[in-house]
């Protein structure tokens, strides 16, 4: 009797010893799995792996580490590692949101699959219907079908316009300060179904979110330009800048655009040529070129003479091109000049969407200013030949909700 209590009490050991050495080790698993997501939000994905490496070693069935393990490889791009850890986590918990969300992120980046990331992400959202993560990401697939041009002839695009839309409304509902749903849906209504108007409270709504978003703050101030609300448009960036004073730097570039065309526009030209210089300071190298190059409006003698110089003579030959269009030497602006800065920005703000710099709109805008302007243009620009087979400009011309200026 004794023997099997001393046995009875040696098992009991030995089992509690065991599920005592099991827990430990699954703790120590949760700790490295905890490592490991905060190194990957600092981006330090390789010491990230490791931790989750670790973790997994010590506990085999983990889908969470696995679900990391494959954030971690979507994050460095080895897609290939990435789908077999989601798998491997779906694999351990079959109705794993989170890892069929990153299923979808997978197909997303792979070539002609972002149908299947759709189905991964719709797998995600009915598993958990408020998944804002695999919401936004849905609608950003449909967003990217609608503008990539990937369905035949174009005849699906208004589906997924609609299904994009839906989604990154949804998203917002679950989700009211998505750091991104709200420009995303600014831009699908101005950029894909032309309405303006319908898309500034969205990208007002992102800047409540987030102020220094840059891309929403630029689409903002192109906005009060293409509409004419110039001093609207001066007085909401001034507001904005008061209110998120830490924004002045990313906001300033197009607040003095705005502030360079309402001076134009009252004809204040030394006002309005300073900050339009100062605006152009601000941009990249391969913008700042465009407002600086005459062979959008110069004849073809200058254009010839231009082209065969260095490039030292040919910034004093610029100097020379513009003094000698001047209409009035005895003021410190050149009203010509000044008029040539507005039709470049115009150029890019109307017609550079799709294309660098612009389309062919966009070229003969800036060369002859407005539509029904074709042969007179401010204080005259030279006498380059006329386009064959366009006899009239209007209807080639017209910007949709864009109202033309006086050149």
């Amino acid at each position: 009797m004794r023997f099997f209590i001393s046995l009875a009490l040696l098992s009991l050991t030995v089992v509690c010893g065991f599920s005592v050495s099991v827990h430990a080790q699954s703790d120590a698993a949760a700790e490295r799995l905890e490592t490991g997501r905060v190194l990957f939000q600092r981006a330090s994905y390789d010491s990230a792996r490791v931790e989750i490496e670790a973790a997994l070693a010590l506990r085999k069935r983990f889908p969470e580490a696995h679900l990391w393990k494959g954030r971690i490889a979507l994050a460095t791009g080895e897609l290939a590692i990435a789908e077999k850890a989601f798998r491997a986590a779906i694999g351990q918990r079959e109705k794993y949101a989170d890892a069929y969300c990153g299923l979808g992120d997978v197909m997303r980046r792979r070539k002609n699959r972002k149908l299947d990331a759709i189905e991964k992400y719709q797998e995600a959202l009915r598993i958990d219907p408020v998944h804002a993560e695999a919401c936004y990401n849905l609608g950003s697939v449909y967003r990217e079908l609608t503008f990539d041009n990937l369905a035949p002839f174009g005849v699906f695009r208004p589906f997924y316009l609609s299904k994009g839309l839906e989604a990154l409304k949804k998203t917002l509902e679950l989700d009211p300060t998505h750091p991104q749903a709200n420009h995303d849906l600014g831009y699908i209504y101005e950029v894909g179904m032309n309405d303006i108007e319908q898309a500034m409270p969205y990208y007002e709504r992102q800047l409540e979110a987030n102020p220094l978003h840059g891309e929403s703050l630029a689409r903002l101030g192109q906005w009060y330009f293409k509409t004419g609300k110039l001093s609207e448009g001066v007085g909401t960036f001034n507001r904005l800048i008061r209110k998120h004073p830490k924004i002045q730097e990313k906001v300033q570039p197009t607040l003095t655009m705005l502030e360079a065309t309402l001076h134009l526009e009252n004809r204040a030209y030394d006002r309005a040529q300073g900050a339009f210089e100062q605006f152009i300071s601000t941009l990249p190298e391969k913008e700042k070129a465009l407002y600086d190059d005459i062979l959008f409006v110069a004849p073809d003698e200058d254009v010839r003479r231009y082209t065969e110089l260095s490039k030292d003579r040919q910034a004093e030959y610029r100097r020379q091109f513009w003094k000698q269009r001047d209409a009035d030497p005895t003021t410190v602006a050149n009203e010509r000049l000044i008029e040539h800065y507005r039709r470049v920005l115009f150029g890019r703000t109307n017609f550079g969407e799709k294309k660098f710099p612009w389309d062919r709109r966009g070229e003969l805008y800036i060369r002859y200013g407005e539509p029904d302007d074709r042969q007179r243009f401010t204080f005259g620009i030279g006498n380059r030949k006329p386009i064959k087979g366009r006899t009239v400009l209007h209807p080639f011309l017209r910007c949709r909700r864009c109202p033309m200026r006086s050149a």
